[in-house]
């Protein structure tokens, strides 16, 4: 099943490429103006495969994915980032003696493996969690034991994404577990776990940056080449979107709750009270850094074939062009 859902405007309005929205299970900007209904002037729900990438994608969704594709190749432009918090906890069981990130030395940390995954986000936000968590304590990445999980012990059911994670932990097979957003916020209290850390709630951004902060707007380079109106357009819907998420927290929460099938206590829990406050796209110096940091580790640890120019994927243009017609 895509981790993913579409709209998209039908291709006789666009004579080229067709433009189709596509956004992660996550806090985002198209989210929020879909369930809005705002874009529905411009493009219909659709039953578009959102599987990446295709002729003109407007994609909202992790990092990790959108630095794959440019790694692998993929005509995008990165057009905009929002930095949302959001909860991410490395967890562990009350009687593995684990209280903070100096005693993961010479643990068992779990790593969910898909094989057939051509960008396996879920090992990439494990792997770069479980680094932030032992870099806090100086412990390097060859003193602790990292244990695959296989694509075939995975439970795959979106209720309830850590299934494999928590019963390796409740077995003994590993001695602690990386979570992350609203089902990982939910984790500790089913089954009684001990926090080690919650690298969300850390005070260094760099920290607390991982594969959905911050979040990528990337669009296909042929779409903007050849409607350029229409990608500025589409952008001041989602700036409006944002702009309207900063006075409407209850209805924000509820939008977010639906897009990731979570309950609003969990919202709550794994992205704060300031949630909608932090739909801001932009391209930002310190997101740009964090974005810059986020490559760096994915090459370095083998999620990333090849190295992405961070300068020659932005594209300026059509978020500044859409700011002056939102005006």
């Amino acid at each position: 099943m895509s981790l993913e859902s579409s709209v998209a405007t039908p291709a006789a309005t666009l004579g080229g490429p067709r433009l189709s929205l596509s956004r992660s299970p996550l806090p985002t900007t198209i989210g929020v103006a879909h369930h809005l209904g705002w874009l529905a002037r411009d493009v219909r729900r659709d039953a578009v495969e959102s599987a990446p990438p295709h002729p003109g994608l407007l994609r909202e969704g992790t990092n990790v994915a959108a630095l794959w594709e440019r790694a692998h190749g993929a005509s995008t432009r990165l057009l905009g980032l929002t930095w949302i918090d959001e909860y991410q906890g490395i967890l562990t069981l009350p009687d593995r003696g684990i209280t903070e990130p100096a005693q993961l030395a010479g643990r068992r940390l779990a790593l969910p493996r898909r094989d057939d995954a051509e960008i396996d986000v879920r090992r990439a936000a494990a792997r770069r969690g479980f680094h932030a968590a032992t870099g806090l304590a100086g412990v390097f990445c060859d003193e602790v034991v990292y244990v695959d999980l296989p694509a075939l012990a995975l439970d795959h059911d979106p209720a309830d994404p850590y299934a494999a994670e928590i019963a390796a932990l409740q077995s003994g097979a590993v001695d602690a577990i990386y979570v992350a957003g609203p089902a990982g916020a939910a984790v500790s209290g089913r089954i009684g776990a001990s926090e080690v850390v919650d690298l969300g709630a850390h005070l260094d951004p760099m920290v607390r940056a991982g594969a959905a902060t911050p979040v990528a707007l990337t669009v296909d380079a042929r779409l903007l080449q050849a409607r350029p109106d229409l990608v500025v357009q589409t952008l001041g819907t989602l700036l409006r979107a944002g702009e309207w998420a900063q006075g409407h927290p209850s209805e924000v929460a509820g939008i977010v709750a639906a897009e990731t099938g979570a309950s609003p206590r969990d919202v709550a829990a794994a992205y704060g009270n300031g949630l909608h406050e932090r739909f801001h796209l932009d391209l930002s110096t310190h997101k740009l850094a964090a974005l810059a940091a986020q490559r760096d580790f994915l090459l370095t640890h083998g999620f990333l074939d090849g190295d992405v120019d961070l300068l020659s994927w932005v594209d300026e243009a059509p978020l500044e062009a859409a700011r002056q017609l939102v005006g």
